[in-house]
């Protein structure tokens, strides 16, 4: 038992940083600066200040040991190491069969057998997550009446407990897909409303403009369509007198005409 706790308080203690951290001085950098110049040189010894050297490049010269440390590692691909405890990559939940606990619950039902194409029914996580709520408390009352009968056996209802635990945070966990997409349609929602609201005020800001320009608009248009119809109106009187002239003019060179006699022709 004292071996179990002082395992966890090793694990669960925060680390001290790594002795790596001392080799990041400025002079180590200024080093690693000149090595990176130095090796992104044409072939004719003129120094290259567009090209960059990754990482891996950088892992492939011939650096000194004390500066390896400032050059980014490889991207871990399986497992690695946190506080003492192994940390996978996969974004798949393990199953609790993996983790050696029992599983409380049924798995999705799957009717592969009649149609194999047909997907699997859903699982109804609030129901099964409200019924081990129930025998955890259930489970609490019997620890209590244990402990006050005979504190020794309260290892198996601690265990029980635990097991349920477990249970009812690895159902939480398979619903956080669903919770993802839920949330990411939310803020979906959200940021659609709030375009249409700020369209609405746009809208409205555009509508109320137009007002004061369109009362505006016809007070300077006025005094120019009484000036444009002045200038009609005095055309109009100008035509109507030139009309008059050309008239009398014609009455009278016919009356001229008539007076002289025929036309000689010649």
């Amino acid at each position: 038992m004292a071996d179990t706790n002082q395992q966890r308080a090793v694990t669960a203690a925060f680390a001290l940083p790594p002795p790596l951290w001392k080799h990041f001085t400025r002079e180590n950098l200024d080093r690693l600066e000149q090595i990176k110049t130095e090796a992104s040189k044409y072939e004719n010894g003129h120094p290259n200040h567009k090209k960059e050297l990754t990482p891996s490049e950088l892992r492939a010269l011939d650096l000194p040991p004390e500066l390896r440390f400032l050059v980014s590692p490889k991207t871990p691909t399986g497992e690695y190491s946190v506080f003492g405890e192994q940390q996978t990559l996969s974004t798949k939940l393990p199953s609790l069969e993996e983790q050696g606990v029992k599983q409380l619950y049924p798995d999705p039902v799957t009717d592969s057998e009649q149609d194999p194409s047909k997907p699997s029914l859903p699982l109804d996580h609030a129901y099964y997550i409200s019924k081990i709520s129930k025998s955890i408390l259930l489970n609490f009352l019997e620890f209590v009446g244990i402990l006050s009968v005979s504190p020794e056996q309260f290892e198996s209802k601690v265990d029980d407990m635990r097991n349920l635990f477990i249970n009812a945070h690895h159902l939480v966990n398979l619903y956080r897909p669903h919770q993802a997409r839920e949330s990411l349609i939310m803020m979906l929602e959200e940021q659609l409303a709030r375009s249409k609201e700020k369209i609405n005020r746009i809208d409205k800001a555009r509508q109320i403009s137009r007002l004061p320009w369109a009362s505006l608009k016809q007070k300077v248009n006025r005094p120019v369509l009484q000036r444009r119809q002045k200038v009609l109106a005095n055309r109009k009187k100008m035509l109507v007198a030139l009309l008059k002239i050309i008239s009398w003019r014609g009455i009278s060179w016919i009356k001229t005409t008539k007076q002289a006699g025929p036309m000689t022709v010649y």
